[in-house]
């Protein structure tokens, strides 16, 4: 839905242009979907394992930093859309026309899950082949990480339990990713082959033991987790 090197430079920006893109039909009218998560309380579940990807566990924290990224880049839409109710846009109807129709809040949890998953898989890609981060490329994630920090808001701090560290990690990883990723790149390989759905990455994630806590994620709705 977005390109790799941009998903990496912009922490996935790609998805929100992907979803103006793909909106071209939508049901006359909305569904509410219901404030809050019910009774699943998300800051009580961030140390259960939300993917396991060969031996290395991903907890519901450390999924965090795509859900708090994808939940502020569309809500920003979603107030555009309607100030007042920014809700309406999290349930618009998404249909691309190829029977795989969903609402943009589920469309954007798939998204949201597939590329922290894409993401993992590469980091070890690039644990394996030696890439790592020079002591400029970690200085500049150090600010990266203190930026994000003054732009978090109350609720992303109590929700998710992050804090400086938690987004230095985040991002420090995908500063690897995005290393590894471009030199994929200056071999040949087009961002569409590495991005989810590409060839190659569809290729290597057969090589790798994916799964996925379906039970946790069946009760997170995003577009209320982070977001008010």
């Amino acid at each position: 839905m977005g390109k790799i090197k941009q998903s990496m430079e912009k922490h996935l920006d790609w998805w929100t242009a992907g979803t103006v893109a793909v909106i071209f039909f939508c049901i006359l009218g909305f569904i509410y979907i219901k404030q809050g998560t019910g009774k699943f309380d998300y800051s009580e579940h961030l140390d259960e394992t939300a993917f396991e990807i060969n031996d290395s566990r991903i907890t519901l924290k450390d999924a965090s930093y795509y859900v708090m990224v994808i939940e502020s880049n569309v809500n920003g839409f979603a107030v555009q859309y309607n100030e007042k109710d920014p809700k309406r846009y999290w349930n618009i109807y998404l249909n691309n026309g190829e029977n795989k129709s969903n609402f943009l809040s589920s469309q954007a949890k798939e998204d949201m899950k597939a590329a922290c998953i894409r993401d993992a898989i590469y980091y070890m890609e690039a644990e394996n082949a030696g890439i790592s981060l020079s002591e400029q490329e970690k200085s500049d994630v150090m600010d990266d990480a203190c930026d994000q920090e003054k732009l978090m808001t109350g609720k992303m701090i109590e929700v998710t339990g992050y804090d400086y560290k938690d987004l230095y990690k985040a991002l420090e990883k995908i500063a690897i990713v995005k290393k590894y990723i471009n030199t994929l790149m200056e071999n040949g390989y087009t961002e569409e082959q590495l991005d989810v759905g590409g060839e190659y990455y569809e290729e290597l994630k057969k090589s790798y033991t994916v799964w996925e806590n379906e039970d946790m994620w069946e009760k997170i709705t995003l577009g209320t987790i982070t977001v008010n």
